[in-house]
């Protein structure tokens, strides 16, 4: 939803792509001022990147979530969507990317069920006193 609003202008160039995630942290920063947790899915595709968002968010409050999973899963799951944005994001084509080289969680979603990923990062959250 952040790309098909607050980010509709921009493309999937190395430059647009780290001005997205940058978007994102400043929001996350706004939820979290408010005093709420709030959780991201994005394609963040360089360490760089990840470093940016964590200094706009806050390096206590920034969790790296790394979902695991082969490429062709990824593929195989996205069937159906990918034509779609395909024709949206004709330069989405270019995204390159870099695994964090050091997740917060790692979870490998090629045999974790989505429930089990959830309780992972709830039970992470939990210890890390986030919340109880």
């Amino acid at each position: 939803n952040l790309r098909l609003g607050i980010s509709r202008d921009l493309s999937f160039s190395a430059e647009n792509r780290s001005e997205n995630v940058r978007r994102c942290a400043e929001i996350a920063k706004l939820f979290n001022e408010a005093g709420l947790i709030c959780l991201l899915s994005l394609v963040s595709p360089s360490e760089e990147i990840r470093q940016k968002a964590s200094e706009v968010v806050g390096k206590d409050r920034f969790v790296v979530v790394h979902l695991n999973a082969p490429a062709e899963v990824c593929a195989q799951r996205n069937a159906s969507e990918r034509d779609e944005t395909a024709k949206e994001f004709p330069d989405r084509a270019l995204l390159n990317y870099e695994p964090p080289e050091q997740a917060d969680i790692t979870l490998d979603t090629q045999h974790l069920s989505p429930q089990e990923c959830v309780t992972r990062v709830v039970d992470y959250l939990k210890q890390k006193n986030i919340f109880s």
